[in-house]
């Protein structure tokens, strides 16, 4: 090899990346605070981590070519996450995250005396996501007779929006379950009333996911 190439290939070998940028929120307003991790998608599987400053601003430095994911976590906000590369003479990638409101999860069960038509409970997700608004008022379901009678059980699972004032503003099933349980769900829910999420001071909409789960109990 000449000795230009060589040289060539040593700085080529010392060259660092740079991945910096900053955290948003959906008004636009910085997010300081936040948890920065990059990590390397490659054989080495690095990560390197660090948070925002004030003005939401971030920078991981001396990075190794390749491939990388940026992730970043804040509370009250949905997990962000990015794919970057880092190639050529001088590597460097700019990111401004805008991140989302998080989702919050209620799961409520709901027990009546009777037989299970089928034995053999039914496993609940249980989330463990941040809650920005929180659960005033909450209307318990009925079980429907019918259903009690004919032994049906189930989990009926719905998708939410909880609207600026705490109400909720929309309400849409995420499984399919039996009807008379789903509609029994459904009318408790819309009664539900939360203390709304807020950002940066002022209400805004945000989205949950409800579990009611029906069983019988003899």
């Amino acid at each position: 090899m000449k000795p230009f190439a060589i040289l060539l290939s040593l700085c080529h070998a010392v060259t660092a990346g740079t991945i910096s940028g900053r955290v948003f929120d959906p008004s636009g307003a910085a997010v300081a605070g936040a948890k920065i991790r990059v990590v390397q998608l490659d054989a080495a599987q690095q990560n390197w981590s660090t948070g925002t400053a004030g003005d939401g601003r971030f920078e991981i430095i001396s990075l190794p070519e390749g491939n990388f994911e940026l992730q970043v976590l804040a509370p009250g906000f949905a997990f962000y996450r990015r794919g970057a590369s880092l190639r050529g003479a001088d590597p460097r990638v700019e990111i401004n995250a805008v991140m989302r409101m998080g989702e919050i999860q209620e799961s409520i069960k709901v027990t009546a005396l009777g037989r299970p038509a089928s034995a053999g409970p039914q496993r609940i997700r249980v989330g463990g996501n941040i809650q920005p608004a929180r659960l005033l008022s909450q209307v318990r379901p009925e079980y429907p007779e019918s259903a009690k009678r004919a032994g049906t059980e189930g989990t009926a699972v719905f998708r939410a929006v909880i609207g600026k004032d705490g109400a909720v503003a929309d309400l849409a099933p995420m499984t399919g379950v039996d009807k008379e349980l789903s509609g029994a769900a459904a009318a408790a829910i819309r009664q539900w009333k939360y203390q709304p999420a807020l950002l940066n001071g002022q209400p805004v909409e945000i989205v949950t996911v409800v579990e009611v789960a029906f069983r019988l109990s003899e």
